[in-house]
Formats: C-alpha cells, structure tokens, sequence
C-alpha cells in the first residue's frame, strides 16, 4: 500500500479538474480525497502502488482540455485506510500559484441544451458547465470558488444544486452554474432605463431586423450591435459613435454564414470554433457583398462566432450576420456597469439588453490573424487572460516584476515565479477614464495573482502616462526602458531566446535614448542592454503629433526632406488646398520650430500614403498604413518564393549606420508623373521597405555572421511585409523569430520591459549598481 500526497499548480480550477480526479481515482479503485486550495489543487491519494504511480501518470496524460499543468510536488505519506475517495471543502488562502482559466466559449452539450426545448436550461441565457462559460471576468479571488465570483448572490436551486455536487456530472462544482429558476436574468429596456414588456428575445431580434442599435452586455463588458447588412444602421452608428473609418467586427451565425462572404481556410476556422473564440481578421471573397461601411477601404474583416448562450439565442432567428464593436466611445474603456452604459450608451445605443449578473474584470474581445500559417495577435484578451508564458528567467525569478506598458493599446505583465502574465487589452491612457481602467485592472490582477511587485520597468518616455503612473509606485524599483529594446525584449521572451540577437524594430514612434522620435531600428542586444546598428534617416515634423494625425502634413516634410528647391512647387501641385498651412510648415521645419525628428517606418508610410493619394488624414491609429497595404494584396496562387523573386524595390542608401529614403522618395514621385498605376507604386515600396530590412540586416551582422533575428512593432502586423522579409532572411541563413503569442504592437510592449527589468535587477540592482543602460 502507498499514500501519495500531491499539489498540482497551474490552470487547475474551474476546469473541471477535481471531478476529474474524482473519475480518476475511481477508475484505478484508489481511496483518499482532493480539494482546492490556495496553491492549487491537492489530493491525498492511496492505495496498491503500482495503481497509485499510474494514476500518478494518467493526470498529466489525461487532463482536462481546459487545464494546464505548472507542475506537481509529491510527498511520500505513512497510510491512512481510506475506505473511498471523496471531493471536499476548498481550505487554505490565494498564494498566486493557481491560475484562473480564460472565459470560454459555449460548448457543444450547452448549446443544445439552450436550443432543446425539453431541457430545463432551454432558452436560458447563462447555461454553462465545467467545460465552459465565464471564469475571469466573474472572478473576485482565490480559490476559485462561487463566493468569490459574481456568482454568490445567485443561490443555487435544488436541481442546481444536485448538478453542482454530482461528482460525475458536467457541472461538478462549476462556479457560474445557473438555470432559469434561480440565476441572473435578462431585461430589454429603452433609454431611460424602462423594461420593455414581452418576450425580450424575440423583440431584441425584431429590433435588430428593423435597424435598431443595441447595445448588449457581454461576458467582458458592452458591445454595440446592429444588422450588418443594414447600410442605414451602421453609418448611424459610426456617427454616433464617431468612429467615421476604422473597422467594425462582426459576428456571424455560423461558419457557413461567414464562408459566405470570407474566405476561410482550416487554421482560421479552428480559431473561429475554439475555446478562446476570438475576432480572426479574415479575406473578404471577391465580389463580397456585404456594406462598404463595416470596414472602408480595406479586403479584410474581423468576424468571430457567438461565444455565450446569449449570442446563440439572439442569433438563431433574425439577422445572421450583426455588427459587434466594443460598448465605448472610441478610445474609452469598454462600459461593463448597467448604470454606467445607460449614461454613456444612451446617445449611441436605441435600446440595451442588459443583465444582472456583475463583470468584476473588464475584458475586451480578442483580435488575431492568420500569417503564413501562423496566428499573429492585433489584441490578447478575452479567451487568452490570465494564461501566462513561461519566459527565459533563471531560477523560476527570484523578484515579482511590473511592466508598465505603453500609452496605447495598453496592455501591463506581471511577471512572477518565472511566467509573465498579461494583463487583458486596457487600450488608451489618454483620458482620466483609461488612467482609471488601468489602476482598477491592475490592482486586481496583483491581489489574483497576490503580487507584490518589487521591481517596475516602464517607457522611456517622459511624458508617457504609463511611465507617470510607474514612477509614482513607492516601494519599487524603477528601471526605465527605451521603448524599441522593449519590442525586442519581448519578441526574445516569448520564443524562449536567452542570447544576443538582432532586432529589427518597425513601428510608428518610440522615444530614442537621443530624445528622437524612433520606429526603423536595427539593434543588436539582449535582455541587459542594446546597441543601435542602423536606422532610417531623420525627418522633422512639423507640428508633432498634428502631423501623425494628418499624413499630408508628413509628406510635406518629407518633400523638403529630400526634394531640395522642387520641394514647395510639389508640395503645392499635390495638396493644391493646404497652401496657407504648407508655407506655414515650411518655415516651422526650416526654423526647427516644433519639428521634431522622427525616423519610423510608420511615417514613412503616412507620407508615401499621403503622395498616392491614399489617405492625407486619419482617424485611427496606423490608418494609411493599413490603407497603403491593401493596394498590395497577395496574389492569388503565388507563392512566397515566386513573389520574392519579383521583388522591385526603388534604389535607397545606407551610410554610416543611417538608412536614407531619399531615392524612394524621388521614385515614388517619378512614377506618380509617368502614370504608373498607384498599386504598382504601393508594392514597390512594399519591396523597399523589405530590401532596406534585408540590406541593413546584412550589414549589421557583417562583423559576427550570420545571426538569429527577431521582428517587432506595429508594422510587422503588414502581411506582405513580414512574411517576404522573414522568407528572404531565411534564405541566406538568417534564423527569423517572429510574435505568435503576444501583439507585435504596444500590446506586447510590457513583456519586453517586465524581462529587461528583470535582468537589469538581477544584474545591477543586486550588485548595488545602477540599472545599467538607458535607465
């Protein structure tokens, strides 16, 4: 006989774990007991040793689809004589050794349940079961219990209550467990708050169909919804929600729904149809036609499947096809309060279908995409938070870690016990809301996690909210973080690389340790420190951040940048209505009056943007980028090696570590005066870009050979950018590592810096030095 006693760390509660072990020890006629508890799950296990060690090795084998396994710690224990196995009481308090899962995606046996009308759960909206349903958002604390969710003001009924304690049914001891008698409930109101009587499912859909915007609570927070093929309804609400241009997602049926008008490959679908259920970014199908206004200017679109009940109720009837945008005015935190979205929703929203079940975490919807096979994160949120990543520290961290993030698209890491922990997409900083939002989301990430952090590592940036609020923290070690060794941090951690590397950082801006406007970086570096290699040529911009927010504005110092005495007349033949502002600016650049130098791949492509004639003003973040890149589809039936065999890019140079555009410039311009087609030009600067990526990486590893490499920043979220620069690297010996797990964008940004404050700790703090480099 052989008593084991085992603590099992990781995502282990609310997946269904201990009624696993419960099947488990049954299975192998094995006596004793399991429990939650603070570290994790424990269980007293006994019995013949040989059925003790190969139950031992069926809970790695076995587990449940939504677990993972940290590890396991075994203690040898004298027997007992346990007469059965039993599932007791959660004991012990959060030591931040569990994890919460994910919110997950309605499974199959739920979903029939809602759609079978002899089912006792048939047409309820909160129906859920081990294997799915609401985990972070509804969580208060450890252990993952009903009373410390949002869930304990909802008293269980008889029936749920004998679901609940059935060791062997499917909601064993699921938290959110509800039914029609006893759960949360839905109501359908107006403006003013006032029920609307009848059937609110069958009015919400008749509603939809009629043109109606609603605005519905979610797992995370709010959306805003409307038929997405009513064109009426979704011009009317982006002029409420003055969200003029950037697109809008939407969710369909289902996969034959979205198959409709997008193409969807393997890899996609399996993302749209999993667990995390997220917005995957897909190809419209030729001829699509569905309204321009959901996402103008591009061939992409961002769909995703319902993901609760509620969503597959809605849909079941009426529009197959909704527009799904975040409850909000742009760039303000998603709303996730009943009386909060009636004050703010009211001018955007016509009727709210709302419940009276509590969000605790705010959670927006995550974004991905399909490159070159691969997945590549726009957002990391719902589905994915809290999962951590184990990252390269030595001996599991000895120092919990805070990495601040940037001031857009948001997101902090905690990193603790050798994983990072992401924070869910918080977004913008630039308002005492989104200041608010982050404060809130990290104090309850610290006590989920009961993380104390010792050391915080922020943005460079003087004048970054994120890098204000770091330094306020008392107690703390501050280590500032050039902003581009951060990318580059991060894309090293999340591929697990512990050793020098050259990155090759493309984004829009970044502070530069020079007090530049950075974004087209060659940096040779490791997690302590960076050198700068090569990067692209300095241009002033006039006006600053007014020049971001209208790229003709950038075309117009790049033309006195690189066009010489030509410059005014071109300036005035291509923005003929800006004359008065032109010679305006043109003084500012030549005075050097409110001309900051910026040398970024983003600017660069505003300006080319703004030449073509693309986009000279924008309305969101990387707006003529993303328009630029649409003149440049992937051809049908090409492949990445053909494609890199037809590269055409304008001539450029490299001098003295610096990257000039200027014969790009003047190319784009010749061929703009011979006529050449605008998406003949946009792919040849799409070729430049990458000849420019490929020559200074050749020059920057001439001293040591050939190297591994890492891409980073916003621009690499370019289709045809990343997977031709990545394919003609690769060709001539380069090891490319690239984002999977984490944004390539200011998403990511607080992974970089919570590792470089983690080795610049370790390497210096505790040495009783300075924090090195650039801090």
């Amino acid at each position: 006989m052989q008593r084991v006693a085992l603590k099992i760390e990781g995502t282990v509660q609310g997946v269904g774990f201990r009624p696993f072990i419960y099947r488990l020890a049954r299975r192998h006629s094995l006596g004793g007991k399991v429990w939650n508890a603070g570290e994790g799950v424990m269980v007293e296990i006994e019995g013949r040793a040989e059925r003790v060690q190969d139950f031992i090795k069926s809970i790695t084998a076995e587990a449940p689809a939504l677990a993972r396994i940290t590890g396991i710690e075994m203690e040898e224990l004298a027997p007992l004589g346990y007469a059965g196995f039993a599932i007791i009481h959660s004991q012990g308090v959060a030591e931040g050794r569990v994890i919460v899962p994910p919110d997950v995606a309605t499974c199959g046996d739920c979903r029939q349940d809602i759609l079978n009308p002899t089912d006792r759960h048939y047409r309820y909206p909160f129906t859920n079961c081990t294997n799915c349903g609401p985990r972070f958002t509804i969580v208060r604390g450890l252990p993952y219990d009903r009373e410390k969710t949002s869930m304990r003001d909802f008293p269980m009924c008889a029936a749920c209550a004998a679901e609940y304690t059935n060791p062997l049914d499917r909601r064993f001891h699921a938290q959110p467990v509800a039914c029609p008698a006893c759960g949360p409930q839905v109501s359908l109101v107006d403006r003013q708050g006032r029920q609307l009587p009848g059937d609110w499912l069958a009015l919400s859909r008749t509603l939809l169909a009629a043109g109606q915007i609603l605005a519905i609570k979610g797992l995370g927070g709010f959306h805003l919804a409307c038929d997405a093929r009513n064109q009426r309804a979704i011009r009317e609400l982006r002029e409420r929600k003055n969200r003029p241009h950037k697109p809008l997602a939407v969710m369909g049926r289902d996969l034959e729904t979205v198959a409709e008008h997008c193409q969807v490959d393997p890899v996609e679908a399996g993302l749209l149809t999993s667990p995390a259920a997220p917005i995957v970014v897909l190809r419209k199908k030729p001829g699509c036609r569905l309204p321009e206004e959901l996402a103008p200017g591009q061939a992409s679109l961002g769909v995703m499947l319902p993901y609760t009940p509620l969503h597959i109720l809605l849909m079941a009837e009426g529009p197959s096809l909704l527009v799904m945008t975040s409850g909000n005015y742009s760039e303000m935190p998603l709303c996730i309060d009943n009386q909060e979205a009636l004050e703010s929703l009211s001018p955007i929203a016509d009727y709210f279908l709302w419940h009276n079940r509590p969000i605790v975490n705010r959670c927006d919807d995550s974004v991905v995409t399909i490159v070159a096979g691969e997945t590549q994160f726009y957002r990391r949120s719902r589905g994915y938070v809290p999962s951590p990543m184990e990252v390269p520290v030595d001996g599991q961290g000895r120092v919990t870690v805070l990495g601040a993030g940037s001031d857009l698209k948001n997101t902090f890491c905690i990193l603790k016990d050798g994983r990072a922990f992401l924070s869910q997409h918080i977004g913008d900083l630039g308002s005492l809301e989104g200041e608010a939002n982050y404060q809130e989301s990290l104090a309850k990430f610290k006590a989920l996690l009961n993380a104390g952090p010792r050391v915080v590592a922020f943005d460079l940036h003087p004048g970054y909210q994120s890098s204000l609020m770091a330094r306020a923290m008392g107690d703390v070690v501050h280590i500032a973080v050039q902003h581009h060794h951060a990318h580059l941090a991060a894309c090293m951690a999340e591929n697990y690389l512990n050793e020098p590397v050259i990155g090759v950082i493309l984004d829009g801006t970044g502070y530069g340790v020079d007090g530049c406007s950075w974004g087209f970086e060659v940096l040779r570096g490791d997690y302590l420190q960076f050198k700068r290699e090569l990067h692209l040529d300095y241009v002033p911009l006039p006006g600053g951040d007014n020049a971001v927010r209208h790229p003709w504005r950038t075309a117009v110092a790049y033309l006195y940048r690189y066009c010489g005495a030509e410059a005014p007349g071109l300036a005035s033949r291509f923005f003929a209505d800006k004359g008065e502002e032109i010679e305006i600016l043109a003084r500012a650049i030549q005075a050097g009056l409110n001309a900051p130098l910026a040398g970024s791949c983003g600017r660069l492509f505003d300006a080319v943007a703004a030449l073509l004639g693309v986009c000279q003003d924008i309305s969101y973040e990387g707006q003529a980028a993303v328009e630029l890149s649409n003149l440049v589809p992937w051809p049908a039936g090409v492949d990445t090696e053909e494609l890199a065999r037809d590269l055409s890019p304008y001539p450029f140079e490299i001098k003295e570590g610096v990257i000039s555009p200027r014969l790009i410039i003047t190319g784009v311009l010749a061929d703009l005066e011979q006529g050449v087609p605008k998406e003949v030009i946009a792919r040849r600067f799409h070729d430049s870009v990458i000849a420019m990526v490929v020559e200074a990486l050749k020059s920057a590893a001439r001293a040591s050979g050939p190297a591994k490499v890492v891409f980073s920043g916003g621009s690499w979220q370019n289709h045809y950018l990343l997977t031709l620069a990545k394919y003609c690297l690769e060709e001539i010996g380069y090891q490319v590592f690239v984002h999977h797990r984490v944004p390539p964008n200011d998403g990511g940004l607080s992974l970089g810096q919570a590792l470089v404050g983690y080795w610049r700790w370790k390497q210096y703090v505790c040495r009783g030095t300075d924090a090195g480099p650039n801090s």
